[in-house]
Protein backbone atom coordinates (compact mmCIF):
# COMPACT_ATOMS: atom_id res chain seq x y z
CA UNK A 1 0.00 0.00 0.00
CA UNK A 2 1.43 3.34 -1.13
CA UNK A 3 1.65 6.34 1.58
CA UNK A 4 -0.64 9.13 1.00
CA UNK A 5 2.81 10.51 -0.02
CA UNK A 6 3.83 8.26 -2.42
CA UNK A 7 0.68 8.26 -4.00
CA UNK A 8 0.55 11.89 -4.97
CA UNK A 9 4.03 11.70 -5.99
CA UNK A 10 3.31 8.89 -8.54
CA UNK A 11 -0.47 10.83 -9.66
CA UNK A 12 2.07 13.98 -10.20
CA UNK A 13 4.34 11.71 -12.04
CA UNK A 14 1.79 10.15 -14.68
CA UNK A 15 0.03 13.75 -14.63
CA UNK A 16 3.20 15.10 -15.86
CA UNK A 17 3.50 11.82 -18.55
CA UNK A 18 0.79 12.57 -20.32
CA UNK A 19 0.82 16.47 -20.08
CA UNK A 20 4.46 15.90 -21.95
CA UNK A 21 3.38 13.00 -24.17
CA UNK A 22 0.01 15.25 -24.93
CA UNK A 23 2.58 18.58 -25.77
CA UNK A 24 4.76 16.37 -27.93
CA UNK A 25 1.53 14.62 -30.18
CA UNK A 26 0.63 18.13 -30.45
CA UNK A 27 3.55 19.69 -31.49
CA UNK A 28 3.99 17.09 -34.02
CA UNK A 29 0.79 17.79 -35.73
CA UNK A 30 2.84 21.16 -37.09
CA UNK A 31 5.62 20.55 -39.65
CA UNK A 32 8.03 23.33 -40.79
CA UNK A 33 7.96 23.49 -44.43
CA UNK A 34 11.90 22.49 -45.07
CA UNK A 35 11.74 23.44 -48.96
CA UNK A 36 11.82 27.37 -47.58
CA UNK A 37 14.33 28.54 -45.84
CA UNK A 38 14.15 28.15 -41.63
CA UNK A 39 13.96 32.03 -41.21
CA UNK A 40 11.39 35.13 -40.39
CA UNK A 41 8.29 34.90 -42.77
CA UNK A 42 6.25 37.98 -42.26
CA UNK A 43 3.19 37.33 -44.69
CA UNK A 44 1.44 34.79 -46.48
CA UNK A 45 -1.16 34.81 -48.38
CA UNK A 46 -3.41 32.57 -50.70
CA UNK A 47 -5.10 34.69 -54.20
CA UNK A 48 -6.47 32.54 -57.08
CA UNK A 49 -5.64 28.74 -56.74
CA UNK A 50 -1.58 30.27 -55.98
CA UNK A 51 0.28 30.86 -52.11
CA UNK A 52 2.29 33.31 -51.57
CA UNK A 53 4.73 33.84 -48.70
CA UNK A 54 6.92 36.76 -48.19
CA UNK A 55 10.86 36.49 -46.24
CA UNK A 56 13.22 39.79 -45.87
CA UNK A 57 13.53 40.05 -49.87
CA UNK A 58 11.77 37.58 -51.42
CA UNK A 59 8.42 36.12 -52.79
CA UNK A 60 8.34 32.41 -52.82
CA UNK A 61 5.26 31.16 -54.40
CA UNK A 62 3.45 27.49 -54.75
CA UNK A 63 0.44 25.87 -56.21
CA UNK A 64 0.25 22.69 -54.11
CA UNK A 65 2.36 23.62 -51.61
CA UNK A 66 5.13 21.22 -52.13
CA UNK A 67 7.03 22.94 -54.78
CA UNK A 68 7.74 26.70 -54.44
CA UNK A 69 9.15 28.85 -56.46
CA UNK A 70 11.23 32.09 -55.63
CA UNK A 71 12.36 35.81 -56.81
CA UNK A 72 14.11 38.65 -55.28
CA UNK A 73 11.65 41.14 -54.99
CA UNK A 74 14.87 43.98 -53.93
CA UNK A 75 18.43 43.23 -53.83
CA UNK A 76 18.35 44.17 -49.62
CA UNK A 77 15.98 43.04 -46.80
CA UNK A 78 12.77 44.89 -47.39
CA UNK A 79 10.33 43.42 -44.34
CA UNK A 80 7.47 42.74 -46.93
CA UNK A 81 4.34 42.36 -44.68
CA UNK A 82 1.10 42.49 -46.87
CA UNK A 83 0.20 41.05 -50.05
CA UNK A 84 -2.63 41.47 -52.50
CA UNK A 85 -3.32 40.94 -55.93
CA UNK A 86 -5.18 43.81 -58.21
CA UNK A 87 -5.65 44.93 -61.82
CA UNK A 88 -3.07 42.47 -63.41
CA UNK A 89 -0.59 43.57 -60.66
CA UNK A 90 0.70 41.55 -57.61
CA UNK A 91 1.19 44.28 -54.68
CA UNK A 92 3.65 43.72 -51.47
CA UNK A 93 4.00 46.50 -49.03
CA UNK A 94 7.00 46.63 -46.63
CA UNK A 95 7.19 47.70 -43.07
CA UNK A 96 10.07 50.65 -43.67
CA UNK A 97 10.15 50.46 -48.06
CA UNK A 98 6.97 51.56 -49.04
CA UNK A 99 4.88 49.13 -51.89
CA UNK A 100 6.88 46.97 -54.49
CA UNK A 101 4.54 45.49 -57.39
CA UNK A 102 4.40 43.98 -60.94
CA UNK A 103 2.97 42.42 -63.24
CA UNK A 104 0.95 38.80 -62.05
CA UNK A 105 3.13 37.37 -65.09
CA UNK A 106 5.83 35.81 -63.42
CA UNK A 107 9.25 36.94 -63.77
CA UNK A 108 8.02 40.65 -64.66
CA UNK A 109 10.28 43.72 -63.16
CA UNK A 110 9.27 45.04 -59.86
CA UNK A 111 8.43 48.82 -59.51
CA UNK A 112 8.36 50.89 -56.48
CA UNK A 113 6.24 53.61 -54.44
CA UNK A 114 6.00 55.20 -51.45
CA UNK A 115 9.35 54.55 -50.02
CA UNK A 116 9.67 55.02 -46.09
CA UNK A 117 6.16 54.42 -45.87
CA UNK A 118 4.95 51.50 -43.62
CA UNK A 119 2.34 49.66 -45.06
CA UNK A 120 -0.22 47.62 -42.98
CA UNK A 121 -2.74 46.48 -45.11
CA UNK A 122 -4.48 46.44 -48.90
CA UNK A 123 -7.82 46.75 -49.73
CA UNK A 124 -10.24 47.45 -52.77
CA UNK A 125 -12.90 49.73 -52.24
CA UNK A 126 -15.14 51.44 -55.09
CA UNK A 127 -12.99 49.54 -57.67
CA UNK A 128 -10.36 51.11 -56.83
CA UNK A 129 -7.20 50.15 -54.55
CA UNK A 130 -6.54 51.46 -50.85
CA UNK A 131 -3.70 51.01 -48.76
CA UNK A 132 -3.18 52.18 -45.10
CA UNK A 133 0.38 52.82 -43.42
CA UNK A 134 1.26 53.54 -39.78
CA UNK A 135 2.30 57.32 -39.62
CA UNK A 136 0.87 58.76 -42.92
CA UNK A 137 -2.75 57.12 -43.02
CA UNK A 138 -4.52 56.11 -46.12
CA UNK A 139 -3.57 56.01 -49.92
CA UNK A 140 -5.26 55.40 -53.13
CA UNK A 141 -4.30 53.98 -56.40
CA UNK A 142 -5.66 56.46 -59.62
CA UNK A 143 -4.16 54.95 -62.43
CA UNK A 144 -0.82 54.37 -61.25
CA UNK A 145 -0.59 57.71 -58.79
CA UNK A 146 -0.96 57.39 -55.02
CA UNK A 147 -3.24 59.69 -53.49
CA UNK A 148 -3.34 60.58 -50.19
CA UNK A 149 -6.44 60.23 -48.50
CA UNK A 150 -6.40 61.25 -44.92
CA UNK A 151 -8.59 64.49 -45.94
CA UNK A 152 -9.77 65.45 -42.26
CA UNK A 153 -7.90 62.61 -40.44
CA UNK A 154 -6.72 63.59 -37.14
CA UNK A 155 -2.87 64.10 -36.69
CA UNK A 156 -3.41 60.92 -34.07
CA UNK A 157 -5.27 58.72 -36.53
CA UNK A 158 -2.12 58.74 -38.79
CA UNK A 159 -1.55 55.02 -37.97
CA UNK A 160 -4.02 52.68 -39.72
CA UNK A 161 -3.66 49.22 -38.54
CA UNK A 162 -6.54 47.62 -40.67
CA UNK A 163 -9.09 48.73 -43.54
CA UNK A 164 -11.83 47.29 -45.15
CA UNK A 165 -14.64 47.50 -47.26
CA UNK A 166 -18.68 46.88 -46.83
CA UNK A 167 -21.66 47.27 -48.20
CA UNK A 168 -20.41 50.30 -50.20
CA UNK A 169 -18.68 51.86 -47.42
CA UNK A 170 -14.61 51.85 -46.48
CA UNK A 171 -13.63 51.58 -42.76
CA UNK A 172 -10.48 52.37 -40.98
CA UNK A 173 -9.53 50.97 -38.04
CA UNK A 174 -6.76 54.12 -36.58
CA UNK A 175 -5.46 55.84 -34.07
CA UNK A 176 -4.83 55.05 -30.06
CA UNK A 177 -8.66 56.85 -28.72
CA UNK A 178 -10.62 53.72 -29.50
CA UNK A 179 -12.23 55.20 -32.52
CA UNK A 180 -12.67 53.76 -35.68
CA UNK A 181 -13.34 56.03 -38.95
CA UNK A 182 -16.17 55.43 -41.78
CA UNK A 183 -15.31 57.08 -45.02
CA UNK A 184 -18.24 58.76 -47.07
CA UNK A 185 -16.98 58.36 -51.27
CA UNK A 186 -19.89 61.06 -51.99
CA UNK A 187 -17.55 63.96 -49.54
CA UNK A 188 -14.54 62.41 -49.49
CA UNK A 189 -14.53 63.10 -45.61
CA UNK A 190 -14.08 60.88 -42.77
CA UNK A 191 -16.40 60.35 -39.87
CA UNK A 192 -14.64 59.12 -36.30
CA UNK A 193 -16.73 56.58 -34.42
CA UNK A 194 -15.82 55.54 -30.69
CA UNK A 195 -16.36 51.53 -29.94
CA UNK A 196 -17.45 52.87 -26.08
CA UNK A 197 -19.08 55.83 -26.87
CA UNK A 198 -16.22 58.00 -26.17
CA UNK A 199 -12.58 58.61 -26.68
CA UNK A 200 -10.62 55.62 -24.66
CA UNK A 201 -7.30 56.36 -24.43
CA UNK A 202 -3.84 54.26 -25.60
CA UNK A 203 -6.79 51.58 -27.07
CA UNK A 204 -4.97 50.64 -30.05
CA UNK A 205 -6.45 48.04 -32.35
CA UNK A 206 -4.10 44.94 -34.11
CA UNK A 207 -6.15 43.40 -36.78
CA UNK A 208 -9.73 43.85 -37.73
CA UNK A 209 -12.30 41.31 -39.63
CA UNK A 210 -15.79 41.30 -41.54
CA UNK A 211 -17.03 37.99 -41.18
CA UNK A 212 -20.74 37.33 -42.51
CA UNK A 213 -21.80 40.79 -41.42
CA UNK A 214 -19.72 40.81 -38.16
CA UNK A 215 -17.30 43.31 -37.05
CA UNK A 216 -14.76 41.64 -34.71
CA UNK A 217 -11.47 44.23 -33.78
CA UNK A 218 -8.72 43.12 -31.72
CA UNK A 219 -5.87 43.63 -29.87
CA UNK A 220 -3.86 41.70 -26.91
CA UNK A 221 -6.48 42.12 -24.41
CA UNK A 222 -10.07 42.50 -25.96
CA UNK A 223 -12.13 41.46 -28.44
CA UNK A 224 -15.60 43.29 -29.76
CA UNK A 225 -18.19 42.95 -31.66
CA UNK A 226 -20.68 44.61 -33.53
CA UNK A 227 -23.32 42.81 -35.37
CA UNK A 228 -25.19 46.18 -36.65
CA UNK A 229 -22.47 47.23 -39.36
CA UNK A 230 -20.19 49.37 -35.98
CA UNK A 231 -22.98 50.65 -34.66
CA UNK A 232 -22.95 49.24 -31.39
CA UNK A 233 -20.43 46.72 -29.76
CA UNK A 234 -19.51 44.41 -27.18
CA UNK A 235 -16.83 42.34 -25.81
CA UNK A 236 -17.08 38.99 -27.28
CA UNK A 237 -13.60 37.26 -25.37
CA UNK A 238 -15.15 34.96 -23.30
CA UNK A 239 -12.20 31.87 -23.29
CA UNK A 240 -9.61 34.24 -25.28
CA UNK A 241 -6.05 34.70 -23.68
CA UNK A 242 -4.54 37.56 -23.34
CA UNK A 243 -1.21 38.75 -24.48
CA UNK A 244 0.52 41.99 -26.09
CA UNK A 245 -1.01 41.56 -29.99
CA UNK A 246 -3.86 39.57 -31.56
CA UNK A 247 -4.16 38.56 -34.90
CA UNK A 248 -7.42 37.53 -36.56
CA UNK A 249 -8.19 35.51 -39.63
CA UNK A 250 -11.44 33.95 -41.47
CA UNK A 251 -11.27 30.33 -42.78
CA UNK A 252 -13.50 28.45 -44.61
CA UNK A 253 -15.72 26.80 -41.33
CA UNK A 254 -13.34 28.88 -38.60
CA UNK A 255 -12.21 32.29 -37.02
CA UNK A 256 -9.22 32.02 -35.78
CA UNK A 257 -7.36 34.41 -33.06
CA UNK A 258 -3.41 34.03 -32.65
CA UNK A 259 -2.31 35.80 -29.39
CA UNK A 260 0.96 36.84 -29.10
CA UNK A 261 2.47 36.28 -25.01
CA UNK A 262 4.71 37.88 -23.52
CA UNK A 263 7.60 35.64 -24.39
CA UNK A 264 7.02 35.61 -27.70
CA UNK A 265 5.00 32.64 -28.58
CA UNK A 266 1.49 32.34 -29.92
CA UNK A 267 -1.73 30.95 -28.63
CA UNK A 268 -3.67 29.83 -31.76
CA UNK A 269 -7.33 29.58 -30.61
CA UNK A 270 -10.53 28.96 -33.30
CA UNK A 271 -14.04 29.08 -32.89
CA UNK A 272 -17.11 28.35 -35.91
CA UNK A 273 -17.35 31.06 -38.56
CA UNK A 274 -21.42 31.36 -37.36
CA UNK A 275 -20.60 31.22 -33.64
CA UNK A 276 -22.84 33.84 -31.89
CA UNK A 277 -21.38 36.06 -29.07
CA UNK A 278 -19.92 35.26 -26.20
CA UNK A 279 -19.17 31.47 -27.65
CA UNK A 280 -16.48 29.89 -25.79
CA UNK A 281 -13.01 30.32 -28.06
CA UNK A 282 -11.58 27.94 -25.51
CA UNK A 283 -12.80 24.97 -26.96
CA UNK A 284 -9.25 24.62 -29.36
CA UNK A 285 -6.54 25.89 -27.59
CA UNK A 286 -2.34 25.21 -28.80
CA UNK A 287 0.39 26.88 -27.67
CA UNK A 288 3.27 27.41 -30.51
CA UNK A 289 6.24 27.88 -29.84
CA UNK A 290 7.09 30.73 -32.29
CA UNK A 291 6.05 34.31 -32.93
CA UNK A 292 3.51 34.69 -35.80
CA UNK A 293 2.99 37.25 -38.26
CA UNK A 294 0.18 35.60 -40.54
CA UNK A 295 -1.60 32.72 -41.51
CA UNK A 296 -3.38 31.44 -44.12
CA UNK A 297 -5.72 27.67 -45.15
CA UNK A 298 -4.52 26.28 -48.51
CA UNK A 299 -5.01 23.03 -49.70
CA UNK A 300 -6.28 21.50 -46.94
CA UNK A 301 -3.59 22.74 -44.57
CA UNK A 302 -3.34 25.66 -42.10
CA UNK A 303 0.26 27.92 -42.97
CA UNK A 304 1.62 30.09 -40.56
CA UNK A 305 4.21 32.52 -41.01
CA UNK A 306 6.62 32.76 -38.33
CA UNK A 307 9.49 34.18 -36.78
CA UNK A 308 11.55 30.58 -37.50
CA UNK A 309 10.35 29.60 -40.96
CA UNK A 310 6.70 28.80 -42.67
CA UNK A 311 4.95 25.89 -40.58
CA UNK A 312 1.81 24.17 -41.94
CA UNK A 313 -0.68 21.63 -40.18
CA UNK A 314 -3.72 19.34 -42.28
CA UNK A 315 -6.63 19.94 -41.34
CA UNK A 316 -9.48 17.67 -42.18
CA UNK A 317 -12.36 19.90 -41.35
CA UNK A 318 -11.15 22.50 -43.49
CA UNK A 319 -13.55 23.58 -46.83
CA UNK A 320 -12.53 24.67 -50.28
CA UNK A 321 -10.71 27.23 -49.21
CA UNK A 322 -8.72 27.33 -52.25
CA UNK A 323 -10.40 28.92 -54.87
CA UNK A 324 -11.42 26.58 -57.49
CA UNK A 325 -10.37 28.66 -60.85
CA UNK A 326 -12.73 26.53 -63.64
CA UNK A 327 -15.76 26.95 -61.44
CA UNK A 328 -16.22 30.05 -59.77
CA UNK A 329 -18.79 31.11 -58.10
CA UNK A 330 -20.57 34.84 -57.43
CA UNK A 331 -22.91 36.50 -55.72
CA UNK A 332 -25.06 39.57 -56.33
CA UNK A 333 -26.98 41.25 -53.58
CA UNK A 334 -29.78 42.65 -53.05
CA UNK A 335 -31.29 41.45 -56.52
CA UNK A 336 -33.48 44.45 -55.76
CA UNK A 337 -32.01 48.24 -54.49
CA UNK A 338 -33.82 51.46 -53.85
CA UNK A 339 -30.95 53.35 -54.52
CA UNK A 340 -29.55 51.26 -57.25
CA UNK A 341 -26.31 50.20 -55.25
CA UNK A 342 -25.31 46.37 -55.33
CA UNK A 343 -22.48 44.17 -53.80
CA UNK A 344 -20.99 41.08 -55.43
CA UNK A 345 -18.28 38.45 -54.36
CA UNK A 346 -16.80 35.92 -55.86
CA UNK A 347 -14.61 33.16 -54.86
CA UNK A 348 -12.28 34.29 -57.37
CA UNK A 349 -11.07 37.46 -58.90
CA UNK A 350 -13.74 39.05 -61.05
CA UNK A 351 -11.57 40.69 -63.91
CA UNK A 352 -14.39 42.65 -65.49
CA UNK A 353 -18.08 43.35 -65.38
CA UNK A 354 -20.46 45.25 -67.92
CA UNK A 355 -24.22 46.00 -66.87
CA UNK A 356 -26.74 45.91 -69.96
CA UNK A 357 -30.46 47.60 -69.84
CA UNK A 358 -33.12 45.13 -71.44
CA UNK A 359 -32.57 46.30 -75.24
CA UNK A 360 -28.90 44.95 -74.78
CA UNK A 361 -27.15 48.61 -74.57
CA UNK A 362 -23.90 48.94 -71.97
CA UNK A 363 -24.81 50.90 -69.24
CA UNK A 364 -22.08 50.12 -67.61
CA UNK A 365 -18.71 48.65 -68.21
CA UNK A 366 -15.84 48.47 -65.72
CA UNK A 367 -12.46 46.57 -64.51
CA UNK A 368 -12.33 44.80 -61.64
CA UNK A 369 -9.55 42.86 -60.53
CA UNK A 370 -10.77 42.17 -57.38
CA UNK A 371 -12.78 39.23 -55.24
CA UNK A 372 -15.67 42.09 -53.84
CA UNK A 373 -16.63 45.05 -55.66
CA UNK A 374 -19.71 47.74 -55.18
CA UNK A 375 -21.78 48.59 -58.11
CA UNK A 376 -23.96 51.96 -58.19
CA UNK A 377 -26.63 51.91 -61.12
CA UNK A 378 -28.41 55.39 -61.01
CA UNK A 379 -31.27 54.10 -63.47
CA UNK A 380 -34.45 52.84 -62.36
CA UNK A 381 -35.34 49.42 -64.33
CA UNK A 382 -34.23 45.64 -64.84
CA UNK A 383 -30.53 44.67 -65.78
CA UNK A 384 -28.03 42.32 -66.73
CA UNK A 385 -25.07 41.91 -64.84
CA UNK A 386 -22.15 40.04 -67.09
CA UNK A 387 -19.13 39.29 -65.05
CA UNK A 388 -16.29 37.74 -66.61
CA UNK A 389 -13.57 35.82 -64.28
CA UNK A 390 -10.90 33.22 -65.53
CA UNK A 391 -12.63 33.31 -69.13
CA UNK A 392 -15.70 32.26 -67.90
CA UNK A 393 -18.91 34.74 -68.18
CA UNK A 394 -21.87 34.62 -65.69
CA UNK A 395 -24.70 36.72 -65.68
CA UNK A 396 -26.85 38.28 -62.62
CA UNK A 397 -30.36 39.77 -63.24
CA UNK A 398 -30.78 43.11 -60.98
CA UNK A 399 -33.70 45.53 -60.33
CA UNK A 400 -33.14 49.32 -59.87
CA UNK A 401 -36.71 50.35 -58.35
Amino acid sequence: TLSSSSAASDVYKRQTILLVCFSKIQAQEWEIITSLPQVEFTAIKSIDGKLYATSENKLFTTTDGNTWSVENIHPITITPNCIAIYNNKLYIGTTENGVYYRNTIPGSPWSHALLGLHISNFTVYEGSLYICSNGSGVWKDVNGTWNNMTSNLANYTYNVNKMFSHNGNLYAFAGNNGAFYKFDSTLTTWTQNFYYSTSTPDMVINDALNTNNTFLVANGALLLRSDNHGQNWENDDFGLVNGFKRLLYKGANSIYSLTIDFANETQLQKRNTNASSQSNWDSHNEQLPFYSYAMEEFSGKIYIASNQGVFAKADSTLGVENPDINNPKVIVFPSLSINGIFTIKSNITIEKLNVFDLNGRIVLSKTINAFEDTLNIQTKGMFLIQLISNGATITKKVIVQ
